[in-house]
């Protein structure tokens, strides 16, 4: 489920029991600089360029709901589970 402006994600009637939270946030970054020009293409070989970056972080968090529960989990870089980047090419 995607959350609101805010980053707020409710769940509404969920079963009790033992859940593992799942939490993906993804920000995409392009390049700035210089970039070979058309003629350097022609008369150099290079190799694939990148086009930028993603950066992702990925939150697995273990809880316990009761029944009748109201949980707050807050998602922040202190208890993130991975962190990385996936670079893009052309």
């Amino acid at each position: 489920r995607a959350s609101d402006a805010g980053g707020r994600v409710v769940f509404s009637r969920g079963p009790a029991g033992e859940w593992l939270l799942f939490g993906h946030h993804e920000t995409v970054h392009r390049p700035r600089g210089n970039h070979p020009s058309p003629r350097e293409r022609r008369n150099f070989r290079l190799g694939p360029q990148p086009t930028g970056y993603r950066a992702v972080t990925y939150w697995l968090v273990p809880m316990r709901v009761a029944e009748g529960d109201v949980v707050k989990v807050e998602l922040t870089d202190r208890n993130l589970w991975l962190r990385g980047v996936v670079q893009e090419y052309e």
